[in-house]
């Protein structure tokens, strides 16, 4: 009777490498375009600085980089908001009765010259 050939059980691990986190890169570069060119800009830089640390092998640095971006982004989007809603009522609210009374004011010392 002949051997027969069995080949060892072998186990293969494979190892997964680590996903790369988030860098927020094109929400920043939206926010630096349409809403808010200062903090958009600085977020800009930190998504840059996540996608350096994450080349690096550094994915603890790349996500802090990248959640900085992604915090940037969204204060510059609340700011701005924010912001054009203060001008609205400024300009639709108190700018107009700011007018009225003065025109009522204006009037009034036309009136106490005209009647003398």
């Amino acid at each position: 009777m002949q051997a027969q050939y069995q080949p060892a059980p072998t186990t293969v691990v494979v190892q997964a490498a680590p996903s790369r986190p988030t860098s927020y890169l094109g929400l920043a570069i939206f926010v630096c375009l349409c809403i808010n060119a200062v903090l958009g800009l600085v977020a800009i830089i930190f998504s840059v600085m996540s996608s350096s640390a994450a080349d690096d092998q550094d994915m603890e640095k790349a996500k802090s980089r990248g959640k900085v971006s992604m915090i940037l982004s969204l204060v510059g989007i609340a700011i701005t908001i924010l912001s054009i809603i203060i001008i609205c009522i400024y300009v639709f609210v108190i700018l107009p009765k700011q007018t009225r009374d003065y025109t009522n004011d204006l009037l009034a010392e036309l009136n106490k010259y005209s009647n003398n």
